[in-house]
């Protein structure tokens, strides 16, 4: 699954429970599904890089996709089937980082972000390194979801 592929499906599954997404915290969710799926099962689901920005940890190429929405709500693609690539297992998971990170605003996921390691160790515009996020989800519970 691309980081595009996974927006599209957050976006959808956000539109389904009545609830907005813009790319800020979008942002931010693709890194929590990234962290806790690393922790949870070993592997990235994802292959695309998170970078140190300003705002917090951000997947340029999703950022790109949909930048043209500003800081405005993102409007979903109809899909047919969320996350079909995973299984019930892994999709119920990620499921439960999204619904936690939909719980919160932006502005509160970028100050989580600010206070996690991955952010804080890497240099403004560097990729955070994949294993760092890894050790810290496996570490930590930032949302509470384990």
């Amino acid at each position: 699954m691309t980081a595009i592929e996974l927006s599209k499906n957050i976006i959808a599954y956000a539109a389904m429970n009545e609830c907005q997404v813009t790319n800020l915290k979008l942002q931010k969710t693709l890194y929590y599904v990234q962290g806790y799926y690393l922790a949870r099962f070993g592997k990235p689901l994802f292959e695309d890089e998170i970078v140190n920005w300003a705002y917090g940890p951000v997947v340029p190429e999703a950022y790109f996709q949909f930048c043209s929405y500003g800081a405005s709500a993102i409007t979903p693609e109809p899909m047919k089937m969320l996350f079909a690539s995973l299984n019930s297992s892994e999709s119920g998971y990620v499921f439960r980082v999204i619904d936690a990170c939909l719980q919160r605003t932006a502005r509160q996921l970028v100050e989580e972000t600010h206070r996690e390691s991955p952010w804080k160790n890497t240099f403004r515009n560097q990729t955070i390194d994949v294993m760092s996020i890894k050790d810290f989800f496996s570490k930590n519970d930032p949302l509470g979801i384990k």
